[in-house]
């Protein structure tokens, strides 16, 4: 299965079209955060912030995490300006990632079906234009299977996860705490 061979160097894109926190009465706008796997495993960073993002087109006093208009997700390929999307401009940071990390393929969720679609497509005609050789760019576009409920699963996940977490026993700290360490050791209840 080709999925399962691309998966180990992956994007997942959570795409939320949101009222802006925390503003009670904001309009609604694409909210974004990206899950990168390079080599099978999940990046989190030195931080575990690996995935936060802004556009880098994004200026002070601009609402949201882009530049364009928040307010239009479809992108038309007569638009005299294709910028007004923030699809297209998500697009463009998406082929930057998949080009420059060798990325194998994009998982979309989060949002409607119709939009995801849109978007799959406005993703792949950018990776295209911005891969720089004649050969043919091996890549596949997907629609995450949980949809609008893909945080709510990887916060299930990510909370199994800890509950069964096993050290590696060459590289073990006391830092690196599981769930069911936490519960059964007092001496991790202090640190806290």
């Amino acid at each position: 299965n080709q999925t399962e061979d691309f998966v180990n160097n992956s994007v997942f894109v959570l795409a939320e079209y949101r009222l802006e926190q925390p503003k009670s009465k904001s309009q609604k706008n694409l909210s974004i955060g990206l899950g990168l796997v390079m080599d099978g495993k999940i990046l989190k960073g030195p931080e575990f912030s690996a995935g936060e993002f802004r556009s880098i087109l994004w200026e002070p006093g601009t609402t949201g995490q882009f530049l364009s208009k928040e307010d239009n997700l479809t992108y038309q390929k007569n638009d005299s300006n294709p910028m007004e999307s923030v699809f297209s401009e998500l697009a463009m940071h998406i082929a930057f990632l998949i080009n420059i990390l060798n990325l194998q393929c994009v998982f979309i969720g989060g949002i409607e079906e119709r939009y995801i679609e849109n978007l799959k497509k406005v993703i792949k005609d950018r990776i295209l234009v911005q891969w720089p050789y004649s050969e043919k760019k091996n890549f596949l576009i997907r629609s995450a299977s949980f949809k609008s409920l893909a945080v709510a699963y990887g916060a299930a996940a990510l909370c199994v996860d800890n509950l069964f977490y096993l050290p590696k026993l060459d590289n073990f700290t006391k830092i690196n705490y599981s769930i069911l360490d936490y519960i059964f050791n007092t001496e991790s209840q202090e640190k806290l």
